[in-house]
Formats: structure tokens, sequence, C-alpha cells
């Protein structure tokens, strides 16, 4: 991601101008970036109704569609008035989750943008439901927007793992940093050193064993985070090394920081390579205090 070409809005029609859409029309101005808006519904009650009577319930479709894709044209239409190349598309969809993977792929979107207020779409999306995954499996980077969240980002926070290749550390701080760039936001990085527990401590018990041991882990944790820091050139301000539990750290971090975003790694967590989000960032996404730009790994 180095600047917004095609911006995807997952749109709440129920909400006109949710935060997502605030968020998306704002990226879209500062950026220059096409803007693609995208409904996917699907009423359970008026499906069923095909079992007393298949015309019945085709016509009842019709009319929920009809006011799905008025409400995503009305969505467009305000965006257009700006100035911005703007088209949209409305679909009736269960699963949704295959739908809107396809979506994304037509646009060729380079980011996807979705709401997180309350029994919204990113809530539906968060189930453990395996036709609900897109948090999980988005091949694209994908941002989480908050009820009050600014138009625009004013400060941007990326987690780094210094465990994990640099490569993938150095992917992370380029696309947070695009998005900071774009945003005119100030851009923070931050790694936090979990306590370490080894496996079958009682064998060390007494030996002082297990105290060297974690000691030489924080030793290697903080030698390797100094390293990418200066090797990214980042000042020593921006920087941030963080202790506890991760989840935890780094909401009590960006809160104390007032971030508006925080930017972490998706990363394969099996063998079948189905995207899933890490233990670190399943947590934040319940707790963080601001919005979440989710990004996928290298393929």
């Amino acid at each position: 991601m180095t600047q917004f070409r095609s911006l995807f809005l997952l749109a709440d029609p129920r909400h006109p101008r949710s935060p997502a859409f605030e968020r998306t029309r704002a990226l879209a101005l500062a950026s220059g970036a096409r803007v693609h808006v995208a409904a996917f519904g699907y009423d359970r009650a008026i499906a069923a109704v095909a079992l007393a009577s298949r015309s019945a319930m085709e016509q009842a479709r019709d009319g929920y569609m009809a006011g799905l894709r008025h409400a995503v044209e009305q969505q467009a239409a305000s965006l257009r008035e700006l100035g911005l190349q703007v088209t949209c598309s409305a679909a009736w969809a269960h699963p949704a989750l295959p739908e809107i993977l396809v979506g994304i792929a037509e646009q060729q979107a380079d980011l996807a943008i979705v709401d997180a207020a309350e029994q919204g779409l990113a809530q539906r999306l968060l189930s453990q439901s395996p036709d609900q995954q897109l948090l999980r499996r988005c091949p694209v980077p994908l941002m989480r927007v908050l009820p009050g969240d600014r138009s625009l980002p004013h400060r941007v926070l990326v987690a780094i793992d210094v465990l994990e290749e640099p490569v993938q550390n150095m992917r992370l701080l380029r696309d947070a940093g695009a998005l900071a760039l774009q945003c005119d936001a100030t851009l923070r990085l931050a790694y936090v050193s979990e306590p370490f527990v080894v496996a079958g401590s009682e064998v060390f018990a007494g030996g002082g064993a297990g105290e060297r041991m974690e000691a030489e882990i924080e030793r290697l944790r903080r030698e390797r985070f100094d390293a990418f820091v200066a090797g990214v050139h980042l000042p020593a301000e921006l920087a941030h090394y963080l202790e506890g539990p991760a989840a935890e750290a780094l909401c009590r971090f960006a809160a104390e920081q007032g971030c508006d975003v925080m930017a972490l790694g998706v990363v394969p967590r099996d063998r079948l390579e189905r995207w899933l989000i890490g233990n670190t960032a399943e947590q934040v996404l319940h707790h963080a205090p601001c919005g979440l730009l989710a990004l996928p790994a290298a393929g």
C-alpha cells in the first residue's frame, strides 16, 4: 500500500453517514482514490416465505433489494457530488463472505473499510461462523472504524513483532506509514515484550536457570527491537518498547497516546492456508479504544 487507488466500502444502509462512510469519504478526498460502495443483504424471514410461495418470496426479495440499491445509490451520489469517482452495487447474498471477497477482487481494491458499530456488519462478520470470517480472510488491508472516530486519523500506531521475519515488520511499517502519510498523521511504533513462561519450569526450580533464560530472551528481544528501529531510521521518541500481556499493553498505550488507528498484522495459523487473526489481534479487536487496520501477511 503506497497510495490508495481503490477503496471498497462495506456500506451499512441503515446508517448512510456511518463512521466507515465518513472515513471512506475523507480518505478518497485525501488520496484521489476511486470508491466502490457495496451492500450485501439477506433477510431470513423473506427467504422462509419460499417454503409457502416462491413467487411471494421473490416479490418480497425484490422489494427488499430495491430499498438496498436505493440506499447505496444515495451514498454513491453524495460522494460523486464531491468530484469523486464512485461506483456501487447491492447483492442478495447468504453467506455474504464469498460475494464480498469477489467484490474486493473485481474492484482491485487496496483497502476495504467497514463499521464496527454494535450489531452492524462488522459485528456479524466477527462471529465464529465459517462463512463470516472477513476480518480473518480479507486479502487486502481492512480498516475497522469505531463510532466516534475522526474522519481522518491523526495518530497511527503500528504494532510489530520482533520475533517475526524483518520483511514482515517492514511491510507493516510501510503500510501503516502510507496511511499516516496520506492522512497527514503522526506514526508511532510499538512492540510488547510479554512475560516468558518456560515449559516445565519446575525443572529449573532453585537453580536460577529459568531466570537466566528469561533475562537472555529479554535481552534478545530488546536487541532486535533496537536494531529494527535503527534500521528504519525512526526517531527514538516514536518507537516504544512495552511490557506485559500484549493486547492489554497495546490497548492501554493506544488510549494513553490518543491513537486513532492501530495497525496489526494478520498471520496464517495452520497449514490449510486459511487466514486467521492471531491471538493478540483477536483480543485487540474486542478491546481496542480506537479503530483497527488489519494487514494481511504477504502471500
